[in-house]
């Protein structure tokens, strides 16, 4: 049996090297690069992608008959290994097998409720194949009316899915969402984990195309979930995540304008879900390719909500929303959105989280009525949480540069309708959920960028946070890179906008926050560079927070807190405009005493 299948091995390599042979010398011929050879030439070692060779799953394992690369034209195989159970589950041997899975839980014909899986090799996914998310309908890709979630455990088994990843849109039925990733939803775990020990290393290619026919963004209406693992993690139960790991430069090959878009490195959206150790790395770069009223995008997960936990999870991707037009922005290291655009949120519990990725955005676009642009180097944007004695962020750190660009109006009626809010921090951008920070660290620099909004726009831009309101407390935080306020181009200082009508403006620039509430700060501590705002009616500047509202009994409000580096302006306009070494400008109820024991400037 050896000799009989070398023989017929031996024969596919002769045929094969005839056919690389004659398209070689046509292409020689006509002095043209032919794709055929170059296809041909990576076939070398996938024979058993054209015709694998069956391995029943009900044999023993044979790591020789196996075939490592996923086609288009790959076979799946009439079942896997395995029962299913804790201790033997279905195994994923080749790509066959992989292909097999795809299709059987796609077509709800293999049941992964309380179900075991596992990888046992690295699998590479060829740059031709159509990858729709798993749990998808395949027969009806583009009007799917039920998404079949993967309730099951997939155990990566420390192996790796790499190559590349072309990413396909799934449309509901209904026009209302399109989903991307390789799952379309992960469900409940039933042991330990949902998914664990797997890495996945593959470009990702975001195709498709804009889901409305509006050509403005006010009559867009479907929402577009990319996540690289799943669309979303979330069907009313607990999912979790441990050790995995995802490389990934995530590309849109073609425009987008739907009413809102979540982006995230393993999910778009998150609810009562848990990651362990997880990371990202590579990139998001939306490349002015998408228009939104609404984009949530985050290193681990766009937009989370309910009871979540990240912890010693690490984002070394750069995200990039340059040229994109949109009304909102949340842009995060680790999530975009905690609280999924004011629906509330649950418990949550940031610990032991890292960013080293840049974060940017140059030439937006900002539409409509109430614009905002939150990023943080941890959360962009964290909305009220139902159990605030439960919440923990703790011990995380951001290394990576902060950096918003230009802002431009765009098809606002007027400056006044437009309202920009802008809240750019090291950790956090805007926080309205009481959240007690401990231990948190920026090195990055933190930089507000400019606008041509004029009188209208609001600005909040700290070291640790942009805008930290009901604030449960800072302690023994830090913040050791340079932080910019909002800056106005020479545009706006003409006929149209004089000093006089600038009376709108606010700008609070912090070493810690820009704006600040409610608690003690206990122990921090500033380093770099603080920059406020010139040119604006209410701008506030300190080394600690630009702004800070303090309520009584609450005494002392900031002690022990050091800061190496005076704020620094050299413009100030007009008057009324507050420059402190501390606080910029703090309002008291009934409060006198609030800096206690604190050195530097």
């Amino acid at each position: 049996m050896k000799l009989i299948g070398e023989t017929a091995k031996w024969t596919q390599d002769i045929h094969r090297w005839g056919r690389i042979l004659l398209c070689g010398a046509l292409c020689m011929t006509a002095f043209t690069a032919c794709s055929e050879l170059e296809d041909l030439m990576e076939e070398e070692n996938d024979d058993e992608i054209d015709n694998p060779t069956y391995v029943s799953p009900y044999e023993e394992y044979d790591s020789t008959a196996t075939a490592m690369i996923l086609k288009p034209q790959t076979k799946p195989t009439e079942g896997l290994y395995g029962t299913g159970e804790a201790d033997n589950p279905y195994l994923i041997r080749n790509a066959p097998e992989l292909r097999y899975f795809i299709n059987a839980v796609s077509d709800g014909s293999l049941e992964t409720s309380g179900k075991y899986f596992k990888l046992m090799n690295d699998i590479t996914v060829y740059k031709t194949y159509q990858w729709y998310p798993i749990g998808a309908p395949q027969t009806f890709k583009m009007n799917a009316e039920e998404i079949y979630s993967f309730y099951g455990a997939f155990d990566g088994n420390g192996h790796t899915i790499k190559g590349t990843l072309n990413l396909q849109p799934v449309h509901y039925s209904d026009g209302s969402r399109t989903s991307f990733g390789l799952f379309a939803s992960i469900g409940i775990t039933y042991d330990e984990y949902s998914v664990k020990d797997l890495t996945i290393d593959a470009d990702v290619n975001i195709t498709g195309g804009a889901v409305s026919n509006s050509e403005t963004l006010a009559g867009a209406f479907s929402r577009v979930s990319i996540g690289v693992l799943a669309s979303s993690s979330s069907n009313g139960g607990k999912q979790v995540f441990r050790n995995c790991h995802i490389t990934s430069d995530i590309k849109f090959k073609y425009d987008w304008r739907v009413y809102e878009m979540r982006i995230g490195g393993f999910c778009a959206t998150a609810t009562w879900s848990e990651f362990y150790d997880c990371s990202f790395s590579g990139s998001i770069d939306m490349d002015g390719r998408v228009a939104a009223g609404s984009i949530e995008v985050g290193g681990i997960v766009g937009a989370v909500s309910d009871r979540i936990r990240f912890e010693n999870c690490v984002n070394n991707a750069d995200i990039k929303a340059d040229g994109i037009t949109c009304v909102q922005l949340d842009m995060g290291g680790i999530c975009g959105d905690y609280g999924m655009s004011r629906l509330g949120g649950g418990h949550f519990w940031f610990i032991n989280c890292r960013n080293t990725g840049n974060l940017s955005s140059d030439g937006i676009i900002m539409q409509m009525a109430n614009n905002s642009i939150l990023a943080g180097g941890i959360v962009g944007q964290m909305w009220e949480s139902l159990h605030n004695e439960e919440n923990v962020f703790a011990d995380c750190e951001n290394s990576g540069d902060i950096t918003i660009g230009n802002i431009q109006r765009g098809d606002a009626t007027s400056d006044e309708e437009a309202q920009p809010w802008y809240c750019i921090g090291g950790i956090v951008g805007q926080s309205l959920n009481g959240v007690s920070m401990e231990r948190c660290i920026n090195t990055g620099n933190v930089t507000a960028g400019s606008t041509d909004f004029g009188p209208y726009a609001e600005s909040s831009t700290g070291g640790i946070g942009g805008y930290l309101t009901a604030c449960q407390g800072l302690t023994e935080c830090r913040s050791t890179g340079d932080v910019t306020g909002m800056a106005f181009p020479e545009s706006v200082l003409n006929d149209e906008y004089t000093f006089d009508n600038l009376g709108m403006t606010r700008s609070r620039v912090g070493g810690l926050a820009g704006e600040y509430g409610n608690s003690p700060v206990h122990g921090c501590y500033t380093e770099g560079n603080i920059t406020g705002t010139m040119y604006c009616d209410e701008g506030y500047t300190g080394t600690l927070f630009g702004a800070a509202l303090f309520y009584a009994g609450v005494e002392p409000f900031i002690y022990s807190c050091t800061s190496t580096q005076a704020a620094i302006d050299g413009k100030l306009f007009p008057d009324e405009y507050i420059l402190d070494s501390y606080v910029g400008n703090s309002k008291f109820v009934e409060q006198e005493h609030y800096l206690t024991d604190c050195g530097g400037h």
